[in-house]
C-alpha cells in the first residue's frame, strides 16, 4: 500500500535543512558579535591598569575577528571566543562597586529626601 501523501523530495529537505542551518550559524554569530562589542566595552572602560585599557580592548578585539578566520574548524574558533568572553564576564562581576570617584558638582551629593507632614 502507498500512502496518499507524494514522498518529499530530497532536493526540498537539502534545501530546507540548509537554510535552517544558516539561520542558526546567523543567531550563533550574532551572539558573538554582541557579546564581543559588550567584552571590548568592559576592557576599555574598566581594566584596572589604564594604561593597558586600550591596547589590551584593541587586541582582544582584533583577535576575536581574526580568529574565524585562521581557526579551523570554525567551532573550535566560536569556542575560544566564547571562553574569552565568559572570562572576562566573570572578571567583570567580581568588580566591587565603588562611591569614591571624582563626581561633576551637580551630582557629587547623594540624594534626600525630607518628609513633610502637614496636619490639618
Amino acid at each position: 500500500m502507498q500512502s496518499p501523501e507524494p514522498p518529499v523530495k530530497p532536493r526540498a529537505t537539502h534545501v530546507c535543512l540548509s537554510l535552517v542551518r544558516l539561520l542558526l550559524l546567523s543567531v550563533v554569530w550574532l551572539v558573538l558579535l554582541i557579546g564581543v562589542a559588550w567584552a571590548f566595552g568592559a576592557l576599555w572602560f574598566d581594566f584596572p591598569v589604564s594604561a593597558l585599557r586600550r591596547p589590551l580592548a584593541a587586541v582582544f578585539a582584533l583577535c576575536a575577528i581574526a580568529a574565524p578566520a585562521f581557526v579551523r574548524p570554525r567551532w573550535r574558533a566560536q569556542l575560544g571566543i566564547a571562553s574569552a568572553i565568559a572570562l572576562i564576564a566573570v572578571w567583570e562581576l567580581t568588580i566591587r562597586p565603588s562611591n569614591t570617584r571624582d563626581w561633576q558638582p551637580e551630582v557629587a551629593k547623594r540624594p534626600t529626601a525630607k518628609l513633610m507632614v502637614t496636619t490639618s
